[in-house]
């Protein structure tokens, strides 16, 4: 995600508590990965922790290391692992499941994609300048929620799209109780 949004989007990384530290909740798969620390005592030894961390990961994201008394962690319910995107004027636009069940990065470059384009005033996108060619044509503009997502999942909005007309082409319902769903929603907004 870095590699493609890194130039709008700054993502920075938070070692927090130790997760499996060999004193604590050890778990067999880091020893076999040679990842062995001891629950840090000291700033110091949490620095030093994430230092090598850095280097053994290769990390390309600049990562922030947790007080010792766990003040980042805590107030974001960061353990084991979580992930946040946090918006200019220092909102939470985006907060993820806890990990590793709820780490879910394709949820975070949905919010990115979201926030990119609320920021920006998008113009308006129409089927031929954005969207794989349809089968058949597009009339018309496309509705808004395509025209925001379009140009940043074309693939996408296509098969939406696609599904949205088929749902409504080949609606199961019967032509009565259609037409009678109709009516229900057309004056379902008066009121007598």
């Amino acid at each position: 995600m870095k590699k493609l949004y890194g130039d709008k989007v700054e993502f920075l990384g938070v070692y927090v508590r130790e997760a499996h530290p060999t004193d604590g909740w050890r778990m067999e798969s880091n020893d076999k990965a040679g990842v062995k620390f001891a629950q840090p005592a000291t700033k110091k030894e949490r620095d030093a922790i994430a230092a090598q961390c850095c280097e053994k990961l290769k990390m390309s994201v600049r990562l922030l290391v947790d007080e010792i008394d766990d003040r980042v962690g805590h107030r974001y319910s960061g353990m084991p692992d979580r992930l946040y995107l946090i918006d200019k004027a220092g909102r939470i636009a985006y907060k993820g499941g806890r990990g590793p069940f709820g780490f879910k990065p394709g949820e975070l470059e949905q919010a990115i994609i979201m926030m990119l384009i609320e920021k920006t005033n998008t113009k308006k996108v129409t089927a031929a300048s954005t969207l794989p060619a349809a089968e058949e044509p597009i009339a018309g503009t496309l509705p808004a929620w395509a025209q925001m997502l379009a140009p940043a999942m074309p693939k996408t909005v296509a098969a939406m799209l696609e599904l949205d007309y088929s749902q409504r082409a080949n609606t199961p319902l019967d032509p009565k109780l259609r037409a009678k769903m109709r009516w229900v929603a057309a004056h379902a907004n008066r009121s007598g």
